[in-house]
C-alpha cells in the first residue's frame, strides 16, 4: 500500500506532499476572486446581436392592398440580392410596411445593413414621393417593450378613449426621461361612413358598379396626396 501511495502522480498527490503550497494558492485564488467578482458587469438586458436586419416605411392611411404593390415588392426585390440573406419575410399594415431580412450567423451585422441600405437606395426613387423614408435597422432584443398597460373606462367609449390615450397620454409619458417610444394599439379610431341612397341616385341617372383592386388604389392614392386621409373600399364606384 505505501508503495502504491508513493508512486501516484496528480494534482491530489501534489497537494497532499506540499500543504503549505497549497494553501497559499488557494488563500490567492480567494482573494482574486474576492477582488474582481464585483467588478463582473451584469445587465438585465445584455447587448445581443441577431443577424437581422428590418425595412420599415410608413405611409399613412394608404390600404395594405396598395402598399403591398408599391412599395412592399419593390423593397422585397432589391433586398432579395443581398448577400447571405436566408430568409426573407413582409408584414404589411395599414399605412406601415415591414421587411425583415435574416441572416447567416457567420455575417458581420454592420456590413450586411450596409449592403441593405444600399440596395433600399436603388429602389427609392419608385417609392411613393409623400410616404415616410425607410427606417432601416438592425434587430435589438433592448427596444423591445419594457411595460404593457390596457385602459378600459366606464365614462368614455372606445373611440373618445383611444383619442385620450393617443392625444394626452400619450405625450406626457414620451416627456419621461428614459422613455424612448410608445406605440398604441386597439380601441377605435374615429371615420366618416357616406352611405349613399341608391334609389334617388338612379332617379339622377347615376349608378355604381364594382371598382377593380387597381383603380380603387389609384383613386385612394389621389385622394390621400389631396386630403391626407385614407377612403376604403365599398366594392362600387359612381358613374
Amino acid at each position: 500500500m505505501s508503495e502504491i501511495v508513493k508512486g501516484s502522480r496528480g494534482l491530489p498527490s501534489w497537494a497532499i506532499r506540499r500543504p503549505i503550497g497549497t494553501v497559499m494558492l488557494t488563500a490567492t485564488l480567494l482573494i482574486l476572486g474576492s477582488v474582481f467578482v464585483g467588478r463582473l458587469p451584469v445587465d438585465l438586458l445584455p447587448t445581443i446581436e441577431y443577424p437581422q436586419v428590418r425595412v420599415n416605411v410608413s405611409y399613412p392611411g394608404v390600404e395594405p392592398v396598395v402598399l403591398e404593390e408599391i412599395i412592399a415588392k419593390p423593397i422585397e426585390a432589391a433586398v432579395a440580392v443581398t448577400e447571405k440573406l436566408t430568409r426573407l419575410e413582409t408584414q404589411v399594415n395599414e399605412g406601415w410596411v415591414s421587411v425583415g431580412l435574416h441572416f447567416d450567423q457567420s455575417v458581420d451585422v454592420d456590413f450586411a445593413l450596409q449592403d441593405v441600405a444600399k440596395n433600399v437606395e436603388r429602389v427609392r426613387g419608385r417609392l411613393p414621393e409623400d410616404a415616410d423614408p425607410p427606417q432601416i435597422s438592425k434587430e435589438d432584443p433592448t427596444q423591445m417593450p419594457v411595460y404593457s398597460v390596457a385602459f378600459s373606462s366606464d365614462a368614455r367609449d372606445r373611440v373618445s378613449l383611444r383619442e385620450w390615450v393617443d392625444q394626452r397620454l400619450r405625450p406626457q409619458l414620451l416627456s419621461v426621461p428614459g422613455v424612448a417610444a410608445i406605440e398604441i394599439s386597439g380601441g377605435l379610431v374615429r371615420e366618416i361612413q357616406v352611405v349613399v341612397d341608391q334609389e334617388r341616385l338612379r332617379g339622377q341617372g347615376a349608378e355604381f358598379s364594382p371598382l377593380t383592386p387597381g383603380e380603387f388604389g389609384a383613386f385612394q392614392r389621389a385622394e390621400i396626396a389631396k386630403w391626407g386621409k385614407v377612403v376604403r373600399d365599398s366594392g362600387a364606384r359612381l358613374e
